[in-house]
């Protein structure tokens, strides 16, 4: 959580929400991968200038998602790494910090 500058915008798993959320521009993982933002009306769309992505793999949230709706959840969380730009930055273990747009 320190490498990310205290003014960017981030997307973050559930685990580091609570201790996000003094920032402006905090965004929730699991709005990525969960049915109910991906339907049509009320589609969950990620600001631009948001550059840091802040995950856990072994979030709570992300596992049991993954294991009851296992293809759509991979298929989103896949999409969104990729149509985003996203490159990995630094990861230790299950926790990996991604930025946007890195050249």
């Amino acid at each position: 959580m320190a490498l990310v500058p205290a003014r960017e915008p981030v997307i973050a798993s559930f685990p580091f929400l609570a201790r996000l959320t003094e920032r402006g521009g905090l965004y929730a993982f699991y709005k990525v991968y969960t049915r109910s933002f991906n339907a049509p009306e009320n589609k969950f769309h990620l600001p631009d200038d948001v550059a840091y992505a802040l995950i856990d793999d072994r979030d709570p949230w992300y596992q049991g998602a993954l294991a009851a709706d296992h293809e759509f959840v991979k298929g989103k969380v896949e999409d969104f790494f990729i149509q985003g730009g996203w490159q990995l930055l630094r990861s230790s273990g299950p926790i990996s910090l991604y930025r946007r747009g890195v050249r």
